[in-house]
């Protein structure tokens, strides 16, 4: 199982550290197919938190289990009460809430976690050793 965990994000710099997470994660896994979907639905999901909250602290925890990629979103305050109020017809400011493939909110609105259907290949490379095995002069009798 893959984790990761970002701490103590706020207004300044969640989208920047969000991003530089979800970037690695795709380029490690080959997350292409994927990789447009999970970037747009976390830009979209920040820029209406920020809207939101003039001021917060949010944990985020990310960790892939077989082919989904889970995202949980964690705050001490009830950050997260204008998912409930979002729609799930498809419109530009809850875009986020249908590219999901599964949406969990808590009762008490302090956690939040999102899934995405993925498909992980990890690259695997190889390291190329030319060797030579026979040289022309062990041919000479």
């Amino acid at each position: 199982m893959i984790y990761f965990e970002l701490n103590n994000l706020n207004k300044e710099n969640i989208y920047r550290k969000t991003l530089s997470m979800i970037e690695y994660l795709c380029d490690k896994y080959s997350f292409t197919e994927q990789r447009g979907v999970i970037e747009m639905t976390n830009q979209c999901f920040i820029e209406q938190l920020q809207a939101q909250q003039d001021d917060f602290s949010v944990d985020i925890t990310a960790h892939l289990e077989n082919n989904t990629l889970v995202f949980n979103y964690l705050s001490e305050k009830p950050l997260f009460q204008f998912v409930e109020e979002t729609s799930t017809d498809l419109a530009a400011d809850n875009i986020w809430g249908v590219l999901v493939e599964n949406l969990d909110l808590s009762a008490d609105y302090k956690s939040l976690t999102i899934d995405f259907y993925v498909k992980p290949h990890q690259n695997v490379t190889r390291p190329v050793v030319n060797t030579i095995l026979q040289k022309k002069d062990s041919y000479q009798i």
